[in-house]
Protein backbone atom coordinates (compact mmCIF):
# COMPACT_ATOMS: atom_id res chain seq x y z
CA UNK A 1 0.00 0.00 0.00
CA UNK A 2 1.58 3.19 -0.84
CA UNK A 3 2.13 6.01 1.74
CA UNK A 4 0.61 3.58 4.05
CA UNK A 5 -1.12 4.29 7.35
CA UNK A 6 -1.67 1.02 8.53
CA UNK A 7 -1.94 -1.91 6.48
CA UNK A 8 1.32 -1.92 4.63
CA UNK A 9 0.30 -4.82 2.88
CA UNK A 10 -3.44 -6.43 2.11
CA UNK A 11 -4.54 -9.40 0.63
CA UNK A 12 -7.85 -8.48 -2.03
CA UNK A 13 -9.79 -10.28 -4.56
CA UNK A 14 -8.17 -10.43 -7.89
CA UNK A 15 -11.33 -9.74 -9.55
CA UNK A 16 -10.75 -5.94 -7.96
CA UNK A 17 -7.61 -5.86 -8.84
CA UNK A 18 -8.22 -6.84 -12.60
CA UNK A 19 -11.30 -4.90 -12.56
CA UNK A 20 -11.48 -1.57 -15.23
CA UNK A 21 -13.74 -0.24 -13.43
CA UNK A 22 -15.03 -0.50 -9.18
CA UNK A 23 -18.86 0.47 -8.14
CA UNK A 24 -19.36 0.47 -4.62
CA UNK A 25 -22.92 -0.03 -4.17
CA UNK A 26 -23.80 -0.28 -0.22
CA UNK A 27 -26.88 0.41 1.51
CA UNK A 28 -27.42 3.95 3.46
CA UNK A 29 -26.55 2.85 7.45
CA UNK A 30 -25.63 4.00 10.26
CA UNK A 31 -22.42 2.55 11.96
CA UNK A 32 -21.69 0.48 14.76
CA UNK A 33 -17.81 0.64 14.73
CA UNK A 34 -17.62 3.76 12.37
CA UNK A 35 -20.35 6.23 12.54
CA UNK A 36 -21.28 5.35 9.06
CA UNK A 37 -20.77 2.40 7.16
CA UNK A 38 -21.33 3.69 3.03
CA UNK A 39 -19.45 3.40 0.63
CA UNK A 40 -15.87 3.65 1.43
CA UNK A 41 -16.37 0.95 3.78
CA UNK A 42 -18.06 -0.96 1.73
CA UNK A 43 -14.79 -1.88 -0.29
CA UNK A 44 -14.04 -4.08 2.47
CA UNK A 45 -16.17 -6.91 0.75
CA UNK A 46 -13.21 -7.28 -1.14
CA UNK A 47 -10.98 -8.86 1.52
CA UNK A 48 -11.22 -11.86 3.10
CA UNK A 49 -12.08 -12.20 6.06
CA UNK A 50 -8.57 -12.63 7.87
CA UNK A 51 -7.45 -9.26 6.48
CA UNK A 52 -11.04 -7.86 7.60
CA UNK A 53 -10.19 -9.15 11.41
CA UNK A 54 -6.82 -7.26 10.66
CA UNK A 55 -8.07 -4.26 9.35
CA UNK A 56 -10.17 -3.86 12.82
CA UNK A 57 -6.78 -4.38 14.96
CA UNK A 58 -4.83 -2.26 13.15
CA UNK A 59 -7.25 0.74 13.28
CA UNK A 60 -10.54 -0.06 11.29
CA UNK A 61 -10.86 3.93 9.85
CA UNK A 62 -7.40 4.34 8.45
CA UNK A 63 -7.29 0.79 7.51
CA UNK A 64 -10.66 1.57 5.32
CA UNK A 65 -8.01 4.43 3.55
CA UNK A 66 -5.48 1.76 2.77
CA UNK A 67 -7.33 -0.45 1.04
CA UNK A 68 -9.40 1.88 -1.17
CA UNK A 69 -5.54 3.33 -1.90
CA UNK A 70 -4.89 -0.22 -3.65
CA UNK A 71 -8.85 -0.81 -4.98
CA UNK A 72 -10.30 2.45 -5.69
CA UNK A 73 -14.10 3.02 -5.86
CA UNK A 74 -14.38 5.36 -9.16
CA UNK A 75 -18.41 5.10 -8.59
CA UNK A 76 -20.86 4.99 -5.30
CA UNK A 77 -24.38 4.39 -5.61
CA UNK A 78 -25.77 4.36 -2.42
CA UNK A 79 -29.09 2.57 -2.09
CA UNK A 80 -31.09 4.77 -0.01
CA UNK A 81 -34.24 3.13 -0.59
CA UNK A 82 -34.12 1.78 3.03
CA UNK A 83 -31.93 2.89 5.70
CA UNK A 84 -30.69 1.06 8.92
CA UNK A 85 -29.90 2.70 12.01
CA UNK A 86 -28.85 1.47 15.27
CA UNK A 87 -27.80 -2.01 15.52
CA UNK A 88 -28.94 -2.48 11.93
CA UNK A 89 -31.31 -5.14 12.67
CA UNK A 90 -34.51 -5.32 10.12
CA UNK A 91 -36.91 -4.23 10.02
CA UNK A 92 -36.89 -2.29 13.60
CA UNK A 93 -34.13 -0.51 12.61
CA UNK A 94 -35.25 0.27 9.10
CA UNK A 95 -35.08 4.02 7.80
CA UNK A 96 -37.91 4.61 5.04
CA UNK A 97 -35.86 7.02 2.89
CA UNK A 98 -36.70 6.25 -0.95
CA UNK A 99 -33.65 7.49 -2.34
CA UNK A 100 -30.81 6.46 -4.47
CA UNK A 101 -27.40 8.78 -3.43
CA UNK A 102 -25.05 8.56 -6.97
CA UNK A 103 -21.33 9.93 -7.72
CA UNK A 104 -18.67 9.65 -9.44
CA UNK A 105 -16.13 10.60 -6.11
CA UNK A 106 -17.13 8.03 -3.60
CA UNK A 107 -15.93 10.29 -0.95
CA UNK A 108 -18.15 12.63 -1.98
CA UNK A 109 -21.49 10.29 -2.06
CA UNK A 110 -20.14 9.23 1.31
CA UNK A 111 -20.49 12.64 2.84
CA UNK A 112 -23.95 13.33 1.05
CA UNK A 113 -25.03 9.96 2.51
CA UNK A 114 -23.63 10.41 6.42
CA UNK A 115 -25.28 14.00 5.64
CA UNK A 116 -28.63 12.52 5.24
CA UNK A 117 -28.60 10.19 8.00
CA UNK A 118 -28.13 13.42 10.44
CA UNK A 119 -24.26 12.28 11.12
CA UNK A 120 -21.69 14.63 10.98
CA UNK A 121 -18.90 13.61 8.22
CA UNK A 122 -16.81 15.36 10.72
CA UNK A 123 -17.02 12.30 13.05
CA UNK A 124 -16.50 9.63 10.53
CA UNK A 125 -12.78 9.69 10.82
CA UNK A 126 -12.01 7.37 7.52
CA UNK A 127 -13.97 9.94 5.78
CA UNK A 128 -11.33 12.69 6.95
CA UNK A 129 -8.84 10.32 6.72
CA UNK A 130 -9.41 9.79 2.77
CA UNK A 131 -10.13 13.58 2.18
CA UNK A 132 -6.58 14.61 3.78
CA UNK A 133 -4.89 11.73 1.75
CA UNK A 134 -6.57 13.10 -1.62
CA UNK A 135 -6.16 16.75 -0.43
CA UNK A 136 -10.28 17.73 -0.14
CA UNK A 137 -12.09 18.66 2.26
CA UNK A 138 -15.14 15.74 3.43
CA UNK A 139 -17.85 18.52 4.11
CA UNK A 140 -21.52 19.06 2.55
CA UNK A 141 -19.94 22.64 1.64
CA UNK A 142 -17.45 21.07 -0.42
CA UNK A 143 -19.99 19.43 -2.86
CA UNK A 144 -22.11 20.56 -5.74
CA UNK A 145 -25.17 17.90 -4.78
CA UNK A 146 -27.69 18.14 -7.82
CA UNK A 147 -31.16 16.35 -7.74
CA UNK A 148 -33.61 16.14 -4.40
CA UNK A 149 -32.71 19.25 -1.93
CA UNK A 150 -30.97 17.38 1.31
CA UNK A 151 -33.14 19.45 3.59
CA UNK A 152 -36.34 17.55 2.25
CA UNK A 153 -34.94 13.98 3.03
CA UNK A 154 -32.64 14.24 5.80
CA UNK A 155 -33.71 11.77 9.09
CA UNK A 156 -32.26 11.33 12.07
CA UNK A 157 -30.39 7.93 12.27
CA UNK A 158 -29.46 6.47 15.27
CA UNK A 159 -26.18 5.16 15.42
CA UNK A 160 -24.93 1.91 16.76
CA UNK A 161 -22.46 3.84 19.40
CA UNK A 162 -25.89 5.67 20.53
CA UNK A 163 -27.16 2.32 21.19
CA UNK A 164 -24.36 1.14 22.95
CA UNK A 165 -24.23 4.23 24.95
CA UNK A 166 -27.52 3.65 25.86
CA UNK A 167 -27.98 -0.08 26.94
CA UNK A 168 -24.28 0.37 28.73
CA UNK A 169 -24.07 4.01 29.87
CA UNK A 170 -20.99 2.62 32.79
CA UNK A 171 -18.22 2.30 29.83
CA UNK A 172 -16.52 5.14 28.51
CA UNK A 173 -16.00 4.85 24.34
CA UNK A 174 -13.09 6.98 23.39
Amino acid sequence: VPNAGVMHTVRIAQTALQSDVIISLPVLKAGTRTYASLSLKNMKGVMPGGEKRKSHLLGLDMAIVDLCTVAPPRYAIIDATVGAEGMGQYPEDAMEMGLIVAGSDPLYVDVVGASLMSIDPGQIMHLQYMAERQGKRAALDAIEVVGEPLEDHRQVFTTGFEVFRSRFPEVTIL
